[in-house]
């Protein structure tokens, strides 16, 4: 496809660097085959960044592959398309990029004339976990994948939260592979994307929190999404790291029985039912697993289910819990 002009401001690329305050980093960098970052007298300019074909389109940002002078490896370039739409994300990543199972920041362009909603310039990732499904290149999650993929969301929810951070957009779409593979297996490497959505968590509310920092301003658009949102999100009310956690188990029985019971209903309907699943507890619970086939899948889902109403009644999550959860669900229905 044909380069598309951007008109982004000329400014160093932001790479292996330490992420102040303000994104006021220093020194240039190119890149060597391998795509490793090197400080160099010689800046690759941002206004010489190819943009080309879209492969992500959201409503408040949309994201296309992007090249480099130089740089064999193409860029994720996400653009955004409403006033303070990058803002929140570029704040998240200034404080994960570099993280394992984080998208690396590359660059960020503020809002400006030639970008009004601002800019990112990110490493790209592979597809997510969602297009793997609609294309039909993964099934149902079994035990052994459904432990995996709930495993690592775990761990990469256990790095955001002691950040300060709540993500409030965990869904199917915004957790990727790596880059160049093609299926998902027990040994993938999987990546959480799409920080436009995060809120600041209190402190005491997660381990090693960050504590006296202020509020960012509110997100650029609705946060989460309908299908996967925790109830407290659905009903407009302060989100925590449990949250997060209610969304996994949204999203583990999405991908393990290709739907989620209030999916096609309205807003008050899908709150009704989710109300009835944290409260109702066990006895909800049916709901959201009659439609898995594998039994050890909905026996580990059975088990999160129970965890997660601790949660959400406590307001604390015990990441360690959760994952012995999915674990002690599986060896319970005696199946892996």
């Amino acid at each position: 496809a044909a380069a598309v002009s951007t008109a982004l401001h000329p400014r160093p690329l932001l790479l292996d660097v330490p992420a102040p305050a303000g994104f006021s980093w220093g020194g240039t960098f190119t890149f060597d085959e391998a795509g490793t970052a090197f400080r160099t007298a010689t800046a690759s300019a941002i206004d010489e960044l190819d943009i080309g074909p879209r492969v992500g389109l959201g409503t408040q940002s949309e994201v296309r592959r992007g090249h480099l002078p130089g740089h064999t490896e193409p860029v994720a370039v996400k653009i955004g398309l409403k006033v303070g739409a990058i803002a929140r994300e570029a704040e998240v990543l200034s404080a994960m990029s570099g993280v394992p199972g984080f998208p690396r920041l590359l660059h960020h362009e503020a809002e400006g004339e030639g970008t009004p909603g601002g800019a990112l310039l990110l490493t790209l990732l592979g597809p997510s976990l969602d297009d793997l499904r609609r294309r039909g290149e993964s099934g149902p999650l079994t035990g052994e994948l459904l432990r995996h993929v709930g495993g690592c969301l775990l761990g990469l929810l256990r790095r955001l939260h002691p950040a300060g951070f709540v993500h409030h957009d965990v869904k199917p779409s915004n957790v990727l592979l790596s880059a160049g593979a093609a299926e998902l297996h027990p040994a993938s490497e999987l990546h959480l994307i799409d920080f436009g959505s995060c809120t600041r968590e209190p402190a005491s509310a997660a381990a090693g929190g960050a504590a006296g920092r202020e509020a960012p301003p509110p997100a650029a658009g609705p946060a989460g999404s309908l299908l996967f949102a925790s109830l407290a999100a659905d009903e407009s009310r302060a989100t925590r790291p449990s949250d997060d956690v209610e969304s996994l188990l949204y999203t583990l029985a999405y991908l393990a029985a290709g739907s989620l019971p209030w999916q096609g209903e309205d807003a008050d309907a899908v709150a009704s039912a989710k109300r009835e699943l944290l409260v109702e507890g066990v006895g909800a619970v049916a709901a959201l697993t009659d439609g898995v086939e594998c039994p050890a899948a909905a026996a580990a889902l059975r088990a999160l289910h129970e965890e997660v109403v601790r949660a959400s009644r406590v307001g604390a999550v015990d990441y360690a819990t959760c994952l012995a959860a999915l674990e002690a669900g599986q060896e319970a229905s005696g199946l892996r």
